[in-house]
């Protein structure tokens, strides 16, 4: 049910972003590595590093291009493909983004684990016009916490 829950929400939401052309779209694949400091979830055992494969919607909702925005960040992610496990995760953070490409955001996450808040920050590099984000994110569940490390691309629209 939970697992049924979690895709549908996806979906959803994925499904109504709204877009706008005049702005740097930041949606796109990400790929990283995460760090659990439990080593049981739900009676699985898992590593304490596993891979991170997912995508990231990012809709602006106040500033513009060059000036402080204000944002909303849907990211669903799996851990573990490498391990042969499926650990899905969904985070929505609400966030500011700076001109210089930094940004902050802070809101729930929902995993096999359990409910949590999540802590995200990151950078997002310009390499002509390919736009590489780079993004460290903490979340704490009772007294186990996860740390992790993404990256990806995103193209203009």
């Amino acid at each position: 049910m939970r697992m049924t829950t979690i895709i549908l929400l996806s979906l959803i939401f994925c499904s109504t972003a709204y877009s706008d052309p005049a702005r740097t779209n930041h949606s796109g694949p990400r790929v990283g590595v995460v760090y659990f400091s439990a080593v049981k979830i739900d009676d699985v055992e898992i590593n304490h590093v596993a891979s991170l494969f997912g995508w990231q919607v990012e809709h602006r909702y106040a500033g513009g291009e060059n000036k402080i925005s204000g944002i909303v960040e849907f990211i669903p992610l799996v851990a573990g493909v490498e391990s042969g496990l499926f650990l899905p995760t969904i985070s929505v953070l609400i966030g500011i983004r700076f001109p210089n490409g930094f940004h902050l955001g802070a809101g729930p996450n929902i995993s096999l684990a359990g409910s949590s808040i999540v802590l995200g920050a990151g950078y997002n590099y310009q390499a002509d016009e390919l736009n590489i984000p780079l993004d460290f994110a903490f979340a704490v569940h009772k007294q186990e916490f996860r740390v992790s490390f993404s990256t990806g691309f995103n193209l203009p629209e």
